[in-house]
């Protein structure tokens, strides 16, 4: 069984100070097994999300709210730990898959409006 909070930092680096902090936290509701961010500017917020609840897995897309604020003031209270907020699952991609299948997610780098999600299953 899986124990403890499953979370997604958002991690902020000042090249000007070479100072690295964590100004958001997501909570997830299982495991994580792989994250893909989409590459656009405009849709920064999206995110896929392969995950496990130890049973099968499952890829879906969320929306990682508060992120565009973040953007808009960058500096902003960046010292304290922030607590976990919740993620907003927009949509899953594919059926649930078994514990050995391996899945991947990535986002085209030309084209991000599309995502792919593949499937190498295990024996």
């Amino acid at each position: 069984m899986l124990r403890g909070q499953n979370e997604l930092h958002v991690v902020e680096f000042n090249e000007d100070t070479n100072e690295v902090w964590c100004p958001l936290v997501y909570a997830l509701p299982h495991e994580v097994w792989g994250v893909a961010c989409c590459p656009a500017p405009e849709h920064v917020q999206l995110v896929l999300a392969t995950s496990s609840d130890g049973a099968e897995q499952r890829t879906s897309l969320y929306r990682m709210d508060r992120l565009a604020e973040r953007e808009a003031a960058p500096e902003a209270g960046h010292r304290g730990a922030p607590a976990p907020a919740p993620l907003a699952e927009l949509l899953q991609l594919g059926g649930p898959c078994a514990l050995g299948d391996s899945v991947d997610v990535l986002w085209n780098p030309v084209l991000p409006e599309q995502a792919a999600a593949g499937l190498a299953a295990g024996e």
